[in-house]
């Protein structure tokens, strides 16, 4: 889609607030290049790797906006971004098809303090208020509702590795779900909250060895765009998408070694971090959703 297309569309291009990435500060042989203002490659590239849509859920109703898989493979990873009043969420069980992942929530830190990821109790409903943050492992089942809730609530839900295009809006009883274009420095009719996401190129001189900043604020993922890389989580699992493979979230172990190449992509899951080698040098997309600071 060229810069006619995107005017065609509705879309607009603009200077964003971008959140500073975790990769401010880079080692010798690295280069981070945040993207603040998006091309139209950039955004077909994103929205092969991301879907966004807004849910919009008002108080005291009985809607309730169910996620499950019924055909093992085709959901990764979810990510639900608060934005305004609050809503409540936790994930369901076993459907056919879905696992109960470890699924965590990133709270808005107190004064002083790091915001740091906990771990959800399964099939437990807790609240999700702005600025904080849901992560939901591939396959697994969750919910949203308000009907605890005495405001509307208004959160961003993310799809990782998407396999389908969005609806064109889910409605039940009190919620709607409508999907939103990607934005990435383009303006839409509804922009992104300033601190939900943001979006850069890692590149990495030749025989670059490195480690990954940690996910404490919310999931790292990785798009390889040029070149090579081998990855192997140090500290938690990776979900893994091949270029080959229309298996949108394989969960691979802690310290196991991947060769990786254009076209694949990882995900590092909240306060996970990984070890990066390009013996021939890389260029990568990322993609960082997190919670406020």
């Amino acid at each position: 889609m060229g810069t006619a297309g995107l005017a065609a569309a509705g879309i607009r291009r603009v200077t964003a607030q971008t959140p500073e990435s975790t990769w401010s500060e880079v080692p010798s042989g690295t280069t981070f290049q945040p993207i603040t203002q998006g091309t139209a490659d950039d955004l077909i590239l994103l929205s092969g790797l991301i879907t966004i849509a807004r849910i919009t859920a008002l108080p005291e109703q009985p809607g309730v906006l169910k996620y499950y898989n019924d055909h093992v493979g085709l959901a990764g990873p979810r990510i639900l971004c608060g934005e305004e009043g609050t809503v409540q969420t936790g994930t369901l069980s076993v459907s056919p098809g879905s696992t109960v992942g470890a699924a965590q929530l990133i709270r808005l830190p107190k004064d002083g303090e790091e915001a740091h990821p906990v771990v959800l109790v399964p099939q437990s409903r807790t609240d999700l208020h702005p600025g904080e943050l849901a992560y939901f492992p591939a396959d697994t089942a969750f919910r949203i509702d308000n009907f605890d809730g005495t405001t509307t609530g208004v959160v961003l839900e993310i799809d990782v590795f998407p396999r389908f295009a969005p609806d064109d809006g889910i409605v039940v009883e009190g919620m709607t779900s409508v999907p939103l274009a990607v934005d990435i420095g383009i303006e839409t009719s509804v922009p992104l909250a300033p601190k939900s996401l943001t979006v850069g190129r890692l590149i990495l001189d030749p025989k670059t060895k490195l480690s990954t900043p940690r996910a404490q604020r919310g999931p790292q993922l990785y798009y390889i765009e040029q070149g090579s890389l081998t990855v192997s989580g140090r500290d938690g699992e990776l979900q893994l998408c091949r270029s080959d493979t229309n298996y949108p979230g394989e969960t691979v172990e802690a310290k196991t070694a991947l060769d990786l190449t254009v076209g694949d992509a990882f995900l590092i899951p909240p306060g996970g971090l990984s070890r990066l080698h390009a013996d021939n040098g890389a260029t990568l997309l990322t993609i960082e959703i997190m919670a406020s600071s």
